[in-house]
C-alpha cells in the first residue's frame, strides 16, 4: 500500500520525527526486507520500521542517510509472535531510537546533519517477507510526527488513538476509514 501525497509531509531534514504503528504476524516470519513502513525514493536517503529484519531476525529502524552507511536502532525482542505489538522508529537530534510496546529498546548515533529526504511516498509492507507457508501480516494505526516523542507520549498514544488535531500529527491512517485499497489521511 502507498500513501499517496506522503512525499512530503515525511521529510524532516535533519530534524526530529517519530514513525508508529500496530504490527501482528499469523506465523513465523523469514527472509530479508521485511518492511512494516518504509519511505524511499530513486536515491539512497530513506527510512524503514522492518518487524523482523537482518539483525538476529528481531525488529529495527533502519536510517540510510545516502552517505554509503547504514545505521540501525535494533530490538532487544522479536515481535512475529502472533500478538499485536506497538513499533516505533524515534529520530531524535543525532541519533535514532526503537520501542517495541512503548518500552525503549536501543538507539544508535547518526553522523551530524544525516537526512533521509526523498521524493518517494510512505509505503507500507512494500518488500516481500518470506516464511515456509504463507504469511498473514495486520498492520494498523500508522502515525507520523514531526518531532520526537518521548517514551510518556509513545506510551499514550499507544493506549490511546491520536485525535485528528494533534499538534505535531502529520500523518495518521487508523484504517478505519475509507472503501476498497484507498485509505484516509486523518491528520487533520
Amino acid at each position: 500500500v502507498e500513501l499517496d501525497g506522503t512525499s512530503s509531509i515525511a521529510n524532516f531534514g535533519s530534524n526530529d520525527f517519530t514513525i508508529s504503528q500496530w504490527f501482528k504476524s499469523h506465523s513465523t516470519l523469514s527472509g530479508h526486507f521485511c518492511n512494516s513502513l518504509l519511505k524511499i525514493g530513486e536515491t539512497n536517503n530513506y527510512y524503514d520500521l522492518t518487524p523482523k529484519g537482518d539483525y538476529n531476525n528481531i525488529a529495527h529502524f533502519h536510517f540510510a542517510a545516502g552517505d554509503g552507511q547504514d545505521y540501525y536502532a535494533v530490538s532487544n525482542v522479536a515481535i512475529d509472535d502472533g500478538n499485536w505489538h506497538y513499533i516505533t522508529g524515534v529520530r531524535k537530534n543525532n541519533s535514532i531510537k526503537i520501542y517495541i510496546d512503548g518500552v525503549f529498546q536501543n538507539e544508535t548515533s547518526l553522523p551530524n546533519g544525516a537526512t533521509a529526504d526523498n521524493t518517494g511516498n510512505v509505503k507500507l509492507f512494500p518488500n516481500a517477507c518470506s516464511a515456509s507457508s504463507p504469511v498473514t501480516i495486520n498492520i494498523d494505526e500508522t502515525s507520523i510526527w514531526n518531532f520526537a516523542l518521548t517514551e510518556e507520549q509513545i506510551q499514550q498514544y499507544m493506549n490511546c488513538s491520536p485525535s485528528e488535531n494533534e499538534s505535531g500529527l502529520v500523518g495518521y491512517w487508523n484504517f478505519e476509514e475509507g472503501e476498497g485499497e484507498t485509505l484516509i489521511d486523518l491528520s487533520g
